[in-house]
């Protein structure tokens, strides 16, 4: 029995040498950290699996990579961004980094839109009746006013008086001549008004909103002064109306106590 266990102590390992060399050899897939988490400065190789490789001296560009947190899917974009700054027809990598596809989108749409808008001015023409009055109706609040514009020398009349006696308020007349301000033709148009409902500040508003839209039929080049002014678009505010249970659309009655 003796010799029977000295000889499996003598072939034990030559057995495990041969198991060894008939196994198939099995590569890892080479990777990067931890080359880059080594101190840059040593000379020493690293063996790969089964070293305990020593944590990087401060200061070396190994530590910073550690603190940094960079795995190496992340190294593997930086340095794939780096190598493609030279291809031709490849925009600039900050270039890359300000795109914004929804700010593209909007931008295309601003621009389609402005571009029918332009084909919808050209299409305007000169529209007046067979006395060369423009004629447009007007409306702010409960008040509605019909305007006929023409020619002139700048006479004014609403409802067959002078525009000076029929609104004495100085703010309302300035609102209403807004639009010949604005368009640099005080003066060179006379104006014929018909208004009714509301008080002097939905009237002089409504007077205001046809004068406008009259302007445009007469003269299709003063749109766009009109237009960027806000002068077109009917304003749309009114009075809130009262709620049951308060004093007015918002205001509370005086609380008491008993």
């Amino acid at each position: 029995m003796a010799s029977l266990g000295r000889l499996r102590s003598l072939f034990l390992p030559l057995r495990q040498n041969v198991a060894k060399s008939m196994l198939p050899a099995v590569w890892e897939r080479p990777t990067l950290l931890p080359f880059l988490h080594r101190d840059m400065s040593s000379s020493s190789d690293f063996s790969g699996a089964g070293e305990k490789e020593p944590p990087p001296a401060p200061g070396t560009f190994g530590y910073l990579l550690a603190q940094s947190g960079l795995t190496e899917d992340a190294l593997d974009s930086l340095i794939a961004l780096k190598d493609f700054t030279g291809i031709e027809g490849l925009p600039p990598l900050e270039l890359i980094e300000e795109m914004d596809p929804e700010g593209e989108k909007k931008a295309m749409r601003r621009e389609i839109e402005r571009l029918k808008q332009e084909e919808i001015d050209k299409t305007r023409v000169k529209t007046v009746d067979e006395f060369g009055r423009a004629y447009a109706t007007g409306k702010r609040k409960e008040s509605i006013a019909r305007v006929w514009l023409y020619e002139g020398q700048g006479k004014f009349t609403i409802n067959g008086k002078a525009f000076d006696n029929y609104f004495p308020d100085i703010a309302n007349r300035v609102h209403m001549l807004e639009p010949f301000v604005q368009t640099s033709t005080l003066g060179a148009f006379d104006v014929r008004s018909t208004v009714k409902g509301g008080g002097t500040t939905g009237q002089s508003g409504a007077i205001r909103h046809g004068i406008s839209k009259a302007l445009q039929l007469f003269d299709p080049n003063l749109r766009p002064a009109l237009k960027s002014a806000g002068m077109l678009t009917r304003d749309s505010r009114v009075v809130e109306r009262k709620k049951p249970g308060k004093a007015k659309a918002r205001k509370s009655y005086q609380w008491v106590k008993r």
